[in-house]
């Protein structure tokens, strides 16, 4: 939903969506090799609240219901439980989905604890929670060193400097944690995912 104009708008090719429904589940299919990344955002859930400051606080955090399945060419797949989750006013949330073949051609999904794309204290979490041993030297220094940069980031967000937020993201964040062997800190890519969905809604925001 583009909060901005009301009207539901479908970017990805080959996407198949239910489209915006008040007080109901919402659905949407894209194609296995589409670069797509989920985000529930609470943004109308906190506009409502500065408009009507007489709101007592226990109503101010929202829920909210989230279930992935995943089919390939064969309609083979696996479903994850319905989880139901809370998300505070005015967050941007986002949750990595992993999709494994097991050895028994058998297909595994996981889907992780989201992630407040807009919240430099939940990357700064983020950041606290990546293991020592996936740093290649010198982890406390290259944590502090992380949040530093997220620091300046999140500086850029509040001007809404998104050009700025991008071009930090992509390259510096990303050549630091990608593990490509060229300018990395970690044995293995680490958070990746997570600077991506920032990234395509940065961009979103700032077209």
């Amino acid at each position: 939903m583009n909060y901005e104009t009301g009207i539901f708008e479908m970017q990805i090719p080959g996407v198949i969506a239910s489209g915006g429904f008040y007080n109901s589940s919402e659905w949407i299919s894209v194609p296995e090799d589409s670069a797509a990344y989920f985000v529930i955002s609470s943004r109308p859930t906190a506009l409502f609240l500065e408009e009507h400051p007489d709101l007592p606080p226990e109503n101010e955090e929202g829920l909210y219901a989230l279930s992935v399945s995943y089919f390939d060419e064969n309609l083979d797949g696996v479903g994850s439980g319905l989880e139901e989750l809370t998300i505070a006013p005015g967050a941007e949330v986002f949750h990595l989905v992993e999709i494994r073949l097991m050895p028994d051609d058998n297909y595994q999904l996981e889907i992780r604890e989201g992630l407040d794309l807009m919240s430099l204290e939940a990357w700064e979490a983020a950041v606290d929670n990546i293991p020592d041993e996936l740093f290649i030297n010198n982890p406390s220094q290259r944590k502090g060193a992380l949040k530093n940069k997220l620091r300046a980031i999140f500086a850029k967000v509040k001007k809404k400097n998104y050009h700025g937020v991008i071009n930090q993201i992509q390259n510096d964040l990303l050549k630091k944690l990608n593990a490509d062997a060229k300018a990395d800190w970690v044995k293995e890519p680490v958070l990746v995912e997570e600077l991506g969905a920032l990234t395509a809604m940065l961009k979103y925001k700032w077209r």
